[in-house]
């Protein structure tokens, strides 16, 4: 939070119950709260997302000073919690390929007060020219078939096939390698997608692996968390 913090929050709002993990982060219920339609939302004191997003960022660890490239960033979620780590120090470049999605992620991340963001809507081949190198953390949460949405949106249940799945797969095997490409020696990326697909997921880190010197980064098991698939025991999965 930029132009609030969790003090300021929980005056306000006492009775929310707090992520395990994220200390800026709360549960609500939507039955005694419309925070999608309070002033403070509107005014850029907080954002709204799923706790499973959190953890992306959460995950980066995110220092003051800090290059950041968060490559599908659309609608600004995590974004707005990058800069909210950030506190406008560093740099954070968003970026979205489609034009529309692009335009709500600029008005996102404007409404949170930010100084040090750049929205871009790119290719992601430009983007790694521009770029080689260059960040410190890099954000790659993939374009996928959406399982983890089935729960909440039925069109997105109805539209899945396993070739969708499968073809995505190979989307983002270019994708990952173009998002490492943007990471300077040393730097961190986290992968991540809201499906559930191996090929989607596991396939492809063992893709980058397998192709590049990139090494997993071990992420320490919490009782919430569940272990990837196949033979790779460093990423996590997160079920609703």
């Amino acid at each position: 939070m930029l132009k609030f913090n969790n003090e300021k929050f929980t005056s306000l709002f006492n009775d929310l119950d707090k992520h395990n993990y994220i200390r800026e982060a709360y549960y609500y219920d939507k039955e005694k709260y419309a925070f999608g339609k309070n002033s403070l939302h509107n005014a850029g004191a907080y954002y709204i997302q799923d706790a499973s997003a959190m953890m992306v960022v959460n995950l980066l660890k995110v220092e003051k000073g800090d290059k950041v490239l968060d490559l599908c960033a659309a609608p600004g979620g995590k974004s707005s919690q990058i800069l909210s780590k950030l506190k406008n120090t560093g740099i954070l470049v968003s970026n979205d390929i489609s034009n529309k999605r692009a335009q709500i992620l600029s008005e996102n991340i404007e409404r949170m007060g930010a100084s040090n963001a750049y929205v871009l809507n790119e290719e992601i081949d430009s983007l790694e020219e521009k770029f080689y190198g260059f960040f410190d953390k890099v954000i790659l949460d993939a374009p996928c078939s959406g399982m983890g949405m089935f729960r909440k949106n039925k069109e997105v249940k109805d539209d899945w096939t396993l070739n969708k799945a499968l073809s995505l797969s190979e989307t983002n095997k270019k994708l990952i390698l173009q998002a490492y490409n943007c990471l300077k020696e040393g730097g961190v990326m986290v992968y991540s997608t809201c499906t559930f697909a191996i090929e989607e997921n596991e396939n492809v880190i063992d893709y980058l692996l397998n192709n590049t010197n990139a090494s997993i980064i071990k992420i320490e098991m919490k009782k919430d968390f569940n272990k990837a698939l196949g033979n790779n025991e460093g990423p996590i999965r997160l079920y609703p």
